[in-house]
């Protein structure tokens, strides 16, 4: 019995630590379509400044085989927060060949859509979601398989969670596949981060010469959240405050 005493506050203690350090996630940085945007995904306004000093603007294509191909006129199939129409890319090395490099060759030179952030204060960022839509009835003209890469002040880019496969093989039918990575990546007040989404592309090898804008993919509703990370004397004294009031309680 004495012993089952003793491990309680203990037990308490550590679970008020860990629960001290993981507050809740916030919602700190969009990117979307927009009325304005011509070619690229634009940073929504409210992004959060006690999370984020300064980010770039767009999140655009970077890469020899990322290509924007259009705005939609009308339809807002991926849109988030944004105020735009539909925002479409293809990827892929040319118009009559498969595309094979691997994700990890597509986020370090060939094809991505990416932008950067400067750090407020240190923080976790825990996820990042997305809107994707292939675009068209067969989807092997479309994205195929995405994988999130992150680095620190242009340092070695970084997997954060596991390649999505969610666009495999779904056809075009006017809903939206939307893929979340969901990991936890530590950056230090002042650091820059960029992120890279990565994407396969370029399957099908018709010989059009150019494929159109009908076989590219949808892109939309950029999300990035974060946690704070606390200092670890306010993280201890907050749970040794919370241990205290729960003797009391006893």
């Amino acid at each position: 019995m004495t012993k089952i005493q003793l491990m309680t506050p203990i037990t308490s203690l550590a679970a008020m630590l860990a629960l001290s350090a993981s507050a809740h996630a916030a919602l700190i940085l969009q990117y979307d379509s927009t009325a304005a945007a011509t070619n690229a995904l634009e940073r929504l306004a409210g992004f959060d400044t006690n999370f984020v000093t300064s980010s770039t603007s767009t999140a655009a294509s970077g890469g020899a085989d990322a290509e924007f191909k259009q705005k939609n006129a009308t339809q807002t199939t991926v849109q988030g927060a944004g105020d735009g129409t539909d925002m479409m890319w293809q990827f892929g090395a040319d118009d009559t060949s498969a595309f094979s490099a691997s994700l990890s060759d597509a986020a370090n030179g060939t094809a991505w859509i990416g932008f950067s952030f400067v750090a407020a204060q240190d923080l976790n960022i825990t996820s990042f979601s997305f809107n994707m839509d292939p675009n068209n009835s067969s989807s092997n003209w479309a994205a195929r398989d995405a994988g999130l890469f992150l680095s620190i002040n242009g340092g070695t880019l970084t997997q954060f969670d596991a390649s999505s496969t969610a666009a495999l093989d779904v056809a075009h039918t006017g809903a939206i596949t939307s893929p979340t990575f969901t990991d936890t990546y530590t950056v230090l007040s002042g650091q820059t981060v960029q992120f890279r989404l990565a994407l396969t592309d370029r399957t099908n090898t018709g010989a059009e010469g150019n494929l159109p804008a009908t076989r590219a993919t949808r892109l939309g509703a950029f999300n990035v959240s974060a946690v704070a990370v606390p200092e670890p004397s306010a993280a201890l004294l907050g749970a040794l405050g919370s241990l205290m009031l729960l003797r009391r309680r006893r």
